[in-house]
């Protein structure tokens, strides 16, 4: 532990400390483009849940009734998601000094985790229908809403997807896979009513009933990985774990810089939150050397560099002392 009262010779950082990359314009383009997808995205769900719980109550398939309450669980996480795009483009508050970047993992986490919620009822509720015996559905007017539905989902998870690819969002990331998930349950939903269109004109047509909750039974059980594969991840960030990547970029860069410069050895801190980079390095010197302000400004930029911080914003702070107790 350091004394308080502990003289400690230290270099101060110099102003570029914790300064923010990307310049704040491209940010705000970025952003603008994200909220543009998020809303294209909030209305095309709106109405595909609306029409779908409408389609479901008509057909009486409970497969298509969960889709459409699923869809409307899509559409709170997205009205939250453009929330805190908007906040993200921000540069911060008296309150949140570094800025909003929290809220990404945070959101991702709150809404992988009502997907999945939703994914384990529907599981539920499919397998006591079938206990039940099953129960007749429409499928002509199903298997026709599910076909557009298909197409619907497809078409938006490719443009989704693509501009999260883009911009490197999260929150476009998990629109895109919301997306790809309501296409595999659309998809599924028209072989399975397709199937037993067929299967009412033969001797089978006793297990046409059956066939309605079993594909939401699969549906369910089957995308259930998705969400929680979000929640998984979100997680790592809202701890803070250190990223396998972003640890070692450091040390393959701090290694070089260590030995280039004769220092007797440093510490680093790196996180992942969101698309914001934090990484946090003291450097160690033998007492009375003479480190310059320019030497510490010139290996901020040669990690800023070799991090690739042009697209991702990154907080980067280093220091450097000729106390031990710093590190």
């Amino acid at each position: 532990m350091v004394n308080p009262g502990q003289s400690v010779p230290q270099l101060d950082v110099s102003p570029t400390d914790g300064e923010r990359l990307p310049p704040a314009d491209l940010l705000s383009m970025d952003s603008a483009r994200e909220q543009t997808a998020l809303k294209l995205s909030t209305a095309l769900t709106l109405v595909i849940g609306l029409v779908g719980i409408y389609s479901g109550l008509v057909t009486g398939s409970h497969a298509i009734v969960f889709d459409g309450i699923y869809s409307f669980v899509d559409v709170i996480v997205t009205l939250t998601s453009l929330a805190v795009s908007r906040l993200l483009a921000r540069e911060g508050s008296r309150r949140f000094q570094y800025g909003y970047f929290h809220l990404e993992p945070l959101l991702a986490l709150v809404g992988g985790s009502v997907l999945a919620i939703a994914c384990i009822y529907a599981a539920i509720n499919s397998f006591f229908s079938i206990m039940s015996g099953g129960h007749s559905v429409s499928f002509g007017r199903a298997g026709l809403w599910a076909a557009t539905l298909s197409l619907c989902g497809f078409s938006m998870s490719v443009y989704i997807g693509g501009q999260a690819r883009a911009l490197d969002s999260m929150l476009l990331k998990l629109e895109a896979r919301s997306w790809m998930v309501t296409t595999a349950l659309s998809v599924a939903l028209l072989v399975s009513f397709v199937l037993a269109a067929l299967l009412q004109r033969t001797a089978l047509h006793s297990w046409v009933r059956y066939i309605d909750p079993l594909v939401l039974l699969g549906i369910a059980v089957s995308i259930l990985p998705a969400p929680l594969s979000t929640v998984s991840h979100a997680m790592r960030e809202v701890l803070q774990l250190a990223p396998d990547k972003l640890d070692q970029q450091v040390h393959v860069v701090m290694d070089e810089v260590a030995v280039r410069h004769g220092f007797i050895e440093y510490s680093s801190h790196a996180a992942k939150i969101g698309q914001t980079q934090f990484v946090e390095i003291h450097v160690l010197v033998k007492p009375n050397s003479a480190v310059h302000i320019s030497t510490a400004d010139t290996i901020r930029g040669l990690v800023a560099s070799r991090l690739n911080a042009v697209g991702p914003q990154l907080w980067l702070t280093l220091d450097v002392t000729a106390d031990r107790a710093w590190m």
